[in-house]
């Protein structure tokens, strides 16, 4: 609780600084972490560290185009804040649905996560979502490597 406080103190400021922040050059994945706070999403370091291998460090032409740190795909059978599709995968108004549509996502897959004892890159293993093989351990490279945290993380 005291983190997302300081986060959001933290996100206020830099907004005060320089305005609002979105997408583009120079995202500033400290926005995009208060967002995943703020949308109840679990395992935040390590989700944030997925969202800067998928997005490129948020330099995708995916990210760009269609706000999806992700790569995720249009969903057809739960609640989603996607848009549509654009050039194959889910496009979103903002930076933010994205990360609102993550935690929509873990929560449709709460079962299966809670199945895997919490160990979510099992759990990611376990789903067929790792789009290629040593995913899951490129994550946690990133994470050992910035001492648990994503932020720090430069490709």
């Amino acid at each position: 609780m005291i983190h997302a406080l300081n986060m959001a103190l933290l996100c206020a400021a830099l907004n005060l600084a320089r305005g609002p922040v979105d997408r583009g050059a120079g995202y500033d994945p400290v926005v995009f972490e208060w967002y995943l706070y703020k949308h109840g999403v679990e395992h935040i370091p390590f989700v944030l560290a997925q969202a800067r291998l998928e997005s490129g460090n948020f330099n995708s032409e995916l990210f760009v185009a269609n706000n999806n740190a992700f790569g995720m795909k249009h969903p057809g059978r739960r609640a989603t804040t996607s848009r549509g599709s654009a050039k194959g995968h889910a496009f979103y108004a903002t930076v933010e649905d994205c990360a609102e549509d993550y935690a929509l996502w873990q929560g449709y897959s709460a079962a299966s996560i809670e199945r895997h004892r919490g160990d979510y890159a099992a759990f990611l293993s376990g789903s067929g979502y790792c789009p290629t093989p040593g995913y899951v351990q490129k994550i946690k490279s990133m994470l050992k490597k910035n001492r648990g945290r994503a932020v720090g993380y430069s490709g």
